[in-house]
């Protein structure tokens, strides 16, 4: 997202992931999964684009209030401003299977088959699949001001400004 509010995209577009919406314009962030995309609007809006085999472009109803957006393979969620997340499309392994309680959630991220978020007190949950050991937060699990999530590793960076990795290393991911 351009500091204009324009979301610019490249790469593939088989499945027109690339074409915007128009208008393109009044948007803070912008997420991109496998065959889609979503963009939140400065009236915290989403709109989506791209391929919806999955439902990943299904924003929930009411679709306002959202602070954050994060897309994975086939699924996507929003954080909206009360601290709780939505979460719609592709569940075969639980990745759209909210946490309860949902509540207190800072930041949201998806990841293939999983999805990860940060709560108030800086302690990291994860629902999805857990095949690789992408779900399984190592201890402690506390102080984290990030998560970012793979197809089937996570990364979190701590208060202190260290990086914890977990779930699959066969490309030295999580090393």
């Amino acid at each position: 997202v351009r500091g204009d509010g324009v979301v610019v995209s490249w790469g593939d577009n088989s499945y027109g992931e690339c074409d915007v919406p128009v208008p393109n314009a009044g948007f803070t962030a912008a997420a991109a999964g496998m065959c889609h995309a979503l963009g939140l609007k400065s009236d915290g809006s989403i709109v989506s684009w791209g391929w919806n085999f999955y439902g990943g472009l299904d924003v929930p109803l009411p679709n306002m209030g959202f602070t954050a957006v994060a897309a994975g393979w086939g699924h996507s969620l929003g954080l909206r401003n009360d601290g709780s997340v939505a979460s719609w499309g592709l569940n075969d392994d639980g990745q759209c299977d909210l946490p309860t309680p949902n509540s207190e959630f800072m930041a949201v991220v998806a990841g293939g088959f999983h999805s990860l978020g940060v709560k108030s007190d800086r302690s990291v949950v994860a629902w999805g699949s857990n095949s690789s050991g992408q779900c399984g937060v190592p201890s402690p699990n506390g102080d984290f001001t990030a998560v970012a999530a793979g197809l089937y590793h996570s990364v979190g960076l701590k208060v202190d400004g260290s990086i914890v990795a977990w779930g699959d290393n066969a490309y030295g991911q999580c090393t």
